[in-house]
């Protein structure tokens, strides 16, 4: 998008790797901006076009040494930029050392998948945080109420002679047997089903 408001006359090419086309987030914008700019070349690859329910004519397979030799004539020149995940881009960096690219000339940034899931909002990829965010809110909300509890018993004149540290140890302790309990009880249900 910076290449074509700045109207950059440089070559780029673009190799995106997916398994299917409908696991390509941004495959149409993609090609909306390789229409508008004559010097992007988009080479979109499907590593498993087969198990698409969509009709795929464009390349085929990893990105390997024959097709970048396809789409850049002159290997030394350019800067390469790897992005994605981090198996992929540890793979790149290794088909471009054997391609005989100086280290200089390379970028890169690796994503965990939790984190290429989180940018490219892949369908379903919520389902995959729904119980680490759900863990991550009763743990604040404990800390809440630990907090709360805690100076609630301190202002009380039994417990003023306690220490805050003591207290919010008394409080973990009783919650950590609460937690207990209720497992113990959900344990047996299931056992009796």
């Amino acid at each position: 998008k910076d290449a074509i408001e700045r109207k950059l006359s440089h070559k780029m090419v673009l190799f995106y790797s997916n398994r299917r086309p409908e696991d390509a987030p941004y495959l149409a914008e993609l090609e909306i901006l390789r229409q508008q700019n004559p010097n992007l070349t988009l080479v979109a690859t499907m590593t498993e076009p087969e198990k698409s329910a969509q009709v795929w004519k464009g390349e085929t397979g990893i990105i390997n040494q024959a097709m970048i030799r396809k789409y850049v004539s002159d290997l030394e020149r350019p800067i390469y930029y790897i992005a994605g995940l981090s198996e992929m881009v540890a793979a790149m960096k290794s088909l471009l050392s054997t391609l005989g690219i100086d280290e200089a000339n390379v970028r890169a940034e690796d994503f965990s998948a939790v984190k290429m899931q989180i940018m490219t909002l892949m369908p379903g990829s919520w389902r995959n945080y729904a119980i680490p965010a759900a863990i991550s809110i009763v743990v604040i909300l404990f800390i809440f109420i630990h907090v709360g509890a805690t100076i609630s018993l301190y202002n009380t004149a039994l417990l003023q002679n306690i220490s805050y540290l003591t207290l919010g140890f008394i409080v973990v302790i009783f919650a950590v047997k609460i937690f207990a309990v209720v497992k113990l009880k959900h344990h047996l249900t299931q056992k009796r089903k």
